[in-house]
């Protein structure tokens, strides 16, 4: 009797410590990256995992920022369920590459300099205007002016193949955009390039001064849209996320999501 009892307690052990595990990380089980039909992208138990990273005023964590908003509007529309991670951008990838999540977002093109991902997307939701911030007294228009200087970026962030390649432009990578934006005002470098709303939020955090920036001349435009796998469920996510945007488009909901105008939403291409 005390041998089965034991049996029994290991068994438990065992058991209680799978479970944590299945918590910690997005398990294969469940996500539309694993599903081998459209029956099983369709079944309405399904809760799609999802994977994102910080941004300022877009992705404050797993439930809150306007990118957050928007899935959940595109959740009710759908009557799908999504389950959202917030993880750092490498991680994201990795789990992408790996077939343990459905999808991530957003997916700036290119979706990254470092990593090979080929991904299903959905309509375009969003344009990432890239800007580049100085202090007040420097301009600088395009990448040829920004030769011979040190330029800012964010670990995790990607960006345009003509500015990394560029081997007369020396970079210095921060962990997040207050940092830079703190290096930039002490003359530790002398541009930094960063979207418009996340350089805006972390000038207003940094609490720094004599900062610039020119919001009618964004240094690059990327189209931004949800990335799913290359999958037949996935290929069915695309389409079901983008009739929800086209909608979303239409009624004024992305609009007002974004807190964009109309002709901001009538700019944006589909895909």
């Amino acid at each position: 009797m005390k041998k089965i009892t034991c049996l029994l307690f290991i068994s438990l052990i065992i058991f209680s410590a799978n479970k944590g595990v299945s918590q910690e990380q997005p398990s294969a089980r469940g996500t539309a990256g694993s599903l081998s039909d459209r029956q099983a992208a369709e079944t309405e138990e399904t809760s799609y995992q999802f994977g994102t990273f910080f941004i300022p005023k877009m992705v404050e964590d797993e439930n809150k920022g306007i990118f957050i908003d928007l899935l959940r509007e595109i959740e009710k529309r759908t009557e799908k369920k999504f389950t959202v991670h917030l993880w750092p951008v490498k991680r994201t990838f990795k789990y992408f590459r790996e077939n343990k999540i459905a999808g991530f977002f957003p997916a700036a093109e290119p979706f990254s300099q470092t990593e090979v991902l080929k991904p299903v997307t959905s309509d375009v939701f969003y344009m990432k205007r890239e800007f580049v911030f100085t202090r007040e007294r420097d301009v600088f228009g395009n990448v040829k002016d920004l030769e011979g200087k040190r330029v800012g970026l964010t670990f995790g962030y990607t960006y345009s193949a003509e500015l990394l390649s560029n081997p007369n432009i020396r970079f210095d990578y921060s962990k997040d955009d207050i940092t830079n934006m703190k290096k930039l005002a002490m003359s530790r470098t002398d541009a930094f390039i960063v979207e418009e709303f996340s350089g805006l939020t972390a000038l207003k955090l940094s609490g720094v001064k004599n900062i610039r920036y020119d919001p009618a001349a964004p240094f690059y435009e990327r189209k931004v849209c949800f990335a799913f796998q290359q999958t037949e469920s996935g290929i069915f996510l695309a389409k079901v996320f983008s009739d929800a945007i086209k909608e979303m488009k239409r009624d004024g909901t992305l609009k007002s999501l974004l807190g964009v105008s109309e002709e901001w939403i009538k700019m944006l291409p589909e895909k």
